[in-house]
């Protein structure tokens, strides 16, 4: 049995990584389609998955425009040639991009096989310029390649409630799963992380925050900027980044303008590097806009893993969690949120990131056997 995953932006230590592993366990011939220009890095794709297949796509640098959209086509094109040529017995695809429903339900009704689609973000539903009239008919464009082929998939699993209720509302008749995203461990056997002591040493007068990720188009770093320069008025704010990202330099020197200390730590992929930084800090932000529909956002799910209770603006699943479970704070408005904050004790965010913990091992720990049990 032949087995192909899909991913057009190589979230290998996120998701695709575990089901790859899960199926070559399973005694499947596994393959994993990329391009070769990465998405993230926008450099020359890495091949970290000794059965890679890489898709020569064109490069771009910029997350809004025409060229990257020709290389999200050029690549779905490659991989529908890649198909014929594997003759996979289950095609796994991540999306978005659109393209690839079309090519691959093409693939399907012509030779016959499973076809899984894990969704695990809206296009175009979930771009900042949803409203902009410029782009309403070709976003419809875009979002009818989707609509269009995504019933005919055997299985649909979807990052969030927030994404299935959202699909069911287009085929109400779907066969869904709704999987959270796990982040990938290394060490399978070394999943626990001391419990953390919050900057203990450090003084009741200073609060250390830590943003995963890149700045972009999708961080609300308007929203970012209210709360750390509101909690300044009160306490030393000190800021750690993990990332990089267009909109990096323009929000350091904000931040810096209104005497906030920033540590920028640059693009870490090493689990173990970013578990010393989460330990330096008090509180993690997660701040996408909130006109892209954000309910299950990646770095949520790694400051949960890691311990890391977190402000939090993102919508929908998230939102509930951080409620129900105690593992942070949602956003509300600036001054709420900064009164939240400031009567945090020690104690408060220690028992946070035990729930942060919980809640990891709970929803976000998975039965693949259960899942993949009428693919095997």
């Amino acid at each position: 049995m032949k087995f192909v995953c899909i991913s057009c932006f190589d979230y290998y230590n996120v998701r695709t990584r575990e089901i790859l592993e899960y199926f070559e366990g399973k005694n499947f011939q596994v393959e994993y389609i990329i391009p070769d220009f990465n998405h993230f890095s926008q450099e020359k794709s890495k091949i970290q998955f000794k059965n890679t297949r890489l898709i020569h796509v064109p490069a771009y640098y910029k997350n809004i425009s025409l060229n990257r959209i020709y290389s999200h086509y050029k690549f779905s094109k490659g991989v529908y040639d890649e198909l014929i040529k594997f003759q996979p017995d289950i095609i796994y695809c991540m999306l978005p991009p659109n393209f690839l429903t079309r090519e691959i339900i093409k693939y399907k009704n012509k030779f016959k096989c499973h076809v899984i689609f894990d969704v695990y973000d809206l296009w175009p539903e979930s771009m900042p310029v949803l409203n902009n009239k410029i782009f309403k008919i070709p976003f419809n464009l875009w979002r009818n390649l989707r609509d269009k082929y995504i019933n005919e998939a055997d299985l649909i699993i979807c990052v969030s409630k927030f994404t299935e209720e959202f699909l069911k509302n287009i085929h109400a008749d779907l066969n869904t799963k709704i999987l959270y995203p796990s982040i990938y461990d290394e060490d399978k056997n070394n999943f626990e992380i001391p419990e953390r002591k919050f900057n203990i040493d450090n003084p009741e007068n200073e609060i250390t925050f830590c943003h995963l990720g890149n700045i972009n188009h999708i961080v609300d770093t308007e929203l970012a900027l209210k709360i750390l320069c509101g909690l300044a008025k009160y306490k030393r704010v000190k800021i750690n980044l993990i990332g990089s990202g267009l909109g990096l330099k323009k929000f350091v020197d904000d931040l810096e303008k209104n005497n906030i200390q920033v540590i920028q730590h640059g693009v870490i992929f090493d689990m173990a590097e970013k578990i010393k930084i989460y330990n330096s800090s008090d509180l993690g932000l997660c701040v996408p806009k909130v006109i892209i529909n954000s309910a299950m956002p990646l770095k949520a799910a790694e400051y949960i893993k890691c311990g890391l209770p977190f402000v939090n603006n993102s919508l929908g699943d998230m939102r509930e969690i951080v409620e129900n479970f105690k593992i942070g704070i949602n956003y509300d408005a600036p001054d709420e949120v900064i009164n939240k904050i400031l009567k945090l004790t020690r104690e408060d965010l220690i028992n946070m990131s035990r729930n942060c913990k919980l809640v990891y091992k709970k929803y976000f720990m998975h039965d693949f056997d259960e899942l993949f049990k009428n693919f095997l």
